[in-house]
């Protein structure tokens, strides 16, 4: 949260370095909220908890990067002072104010958007909840509640790595030795919730996938959508040890690095939350093109299944039906068109209800006979 001397960290990258990377992650991840928006709206989908929290999470990396792209010109300003390159200037203090106030809501922006688009995931995979119940909700709602307490913590722990923060947002001046040890906690500390609140995000739905009735290739196709989570666990990691180690010792954030890795993350983040949307596209697209007739003269295309066979009496036809249970990818379907099973908090279920009709001669002759 605070500058560097000099004689501990020189710049290792350039101011125009720093913009030209966050322009080109904002573009980036703009890009894919346009795309699943494109999706859902193609889709005539219905706005359901799961949209609003990454849609809030976008909103705020909009409010975050915009700070920060505000932030880095002042920030090698003052770092140029500190090196000694150009003088000292009327309005410093000022300057390192404005700066620190920046950083400061940026960071809470970065803990809160993290948050939605942890959020946005868990409302996605209660889904799989929907005529479970039992252990299991009580597993979510633990979960979720972990999520909340983190988050509160992780803003406890960066309003307290300053002893006075109206001294901090005034002038910018949070660097002594107790303060500079403050904020090696608290960043060590964020790291290591955000990585345990990913694993428990991504290891939660395993067990009730593989326990689904669905192709075995769905369900591998499921459990590699939950693993984008490692991507995030990643670029975490390479957060906190950029920003944060020098020689193999931990140090004060850089808050050069700070603000381009953080801005990395975020976008790493809500491009993961964005792609259960893509999934459910991709397999459709894949289904498309698997229609094909077996070797009885069945049709198949896509789930739902047609046992018409050649030379269909005019008899009732005897029917059967076959319930099978959906996957966990977002659905292109409208929901005017879907049996599904309603969840009153989430408006939205987990099973779809596919009709098979069976027509066969023998079977409608003995019924008659």
């Amino acid at each position: 949260m605070s500058e560097p001397a000099p004689a501990d960290r020189l710049p290792v990258i350039g101011q125009n370095e720093v913009l030209r990377t966050e322009y080109a992650l904002f573009v980036l991840t703009t890009l894919f909220i346009i795309a699943r928006v494109a999706i859902h709206v193609s889709r005539r989908k219905s706005f359901e908890f799961q949209d609003f929290f990454i849609y809030f999470a976008y909103a705020l990396y909009v409010g975050l990067w915009t700070e920060y792209i505000i932030a880095v010109p002042y920030l090698y300003k003052l770092s140029a002072v500190a090196l000694g390159e150009i003088d000292i200037y009327p309005t410093i203090t000022q300057d390192a104010g404005y700066m620190s106030r920046l950083i400061f809501s940026a960071q809470m922006l970065f803990y809160t958007c993290l948050f939605a688009v942890k959020l946005s995931l868990m409302t996605l995979y209660r889904k799989l909840l929907v005529g479970i119940g039992g252990i299991y909700y009580k597993i979510w709602w633990s979960i979720v509640a972990f999520l909340f307490l983190s988050w509160i913590g992780c803003i406890i722990t960066s309003v307290s790595s300053c002893k006075s923060m109206r001294v901090f947002f005034r002038n910018g001046s949070c660097a002594s030795p107790e303060e500079l040890q403050v904020q090696i906690i608290s960043l060590y500390y964020a790291y290591a919730i955000d990585v345990l609140t990913d694993l428990m995000v991504m290891f939660l739905p395993i067990r009730l996938v593989w326990n689904l009735q669905m192709a075995r290739s769905e369900k591998v196709g499921i459990l590699i959508l939950f693993s984008g989570g490692f991507v995030c666990i990643i670029f975490a990691t390479l957060r906190a040890v950029q920003v944060g180690v020098q020689h193999g010792k931990a140090v004060s954030p850089d808050p050069k690095w700070l603000t381009l890795w953080t801005v990395i993350e975020v976008s790493m983040a809500i491009i993961v939350g964005c792609s259960p949307a893509f999934a459910s596209l991709i397999r459709n697209r894949l289904n498309l093109k698997k229609a094909s007739y077996s070797g009885r003269g069945y049709r198949r295309q896509g789930d739902n299944v047609d046992l018409g066979t050649i030379g269909t009496p005019k008899r009732r036809p005897h029917s059967t039906n076959v319930t099978s249970s959906s996957t966990l990818y977002e659905e292109d379907t409208p929901d005017s068109q879907r049996g599904l099973t309603r969840n009153p908090l989430f408006n939205s279920g987990i099973r779809v209800t596919t009709t098979v009709q069976q027509n066969n001669k023998r079977m409608s002759e003995q019924t008659n006979a």
